[in-house]
């Protein structure tokens, strides 16, 4: 079960490394595409701690 979530939060930290990096090379700029991530990395940060429990 644990490799499992392992696999689960490599293929996540995958998918926010490529979104990022589609950021950066993208010249749409739009702060809403921000506030959004910036609230899944905030989400995935507080589930993170609670799995740690």
């Amino acid at each position: 079960m644990k490799e499992h979530y392992l696999r689960l939060l490599g293929y996540t930290s995958w998918a926010n490394r490529r979104f990022m990096s589609c950021l950066e090379e993208s010249s749409l700029i739009n702060s809403k595409i921000y506030l959004l991530f910036s609230h899944v990395l905030t989400a995935e940060e507080i589930w993170l701690c609670r799995a740690k429990r």
